[in-house]
């Protein structure tokens, strides 16, 4: 199975650390789960975020850096 997620998805998981315990849940590997290439760009860069999730937004970031992006350039 492949999951798709997106940043809030993302953020809320891991300011409640149910990160892993969601792909356990979902019968998911770190390999299985693909997030936009602007998602650790967004997390690491917005200041609000970081404010409003603290620490969830550093496990956040240390997640998308064990998954994988999705290559969003359009095909021709």
């Amino acid at each position: 199975m492949i999951c798709l997620a997106d940043n809030d998805y993302i953020l809320k998981l891991a300011a409640c650390d149910l990160l892993s315990e969601t792909l356990a849940l979902l019968d998911l590997e770190l390999g299985d789960v693909y997030v936009l290439p602007s998602a650790k760009y967004k997390i690491s860069t917005d200041k609000r975020l970081q404010a409003k999730f603290g620490a969830g937004a550093e496990r956040a970031l240390a997640f998308l850096k064990t998954v994988s992006e999705i290559d969003s350039k359009p095909d021709k």
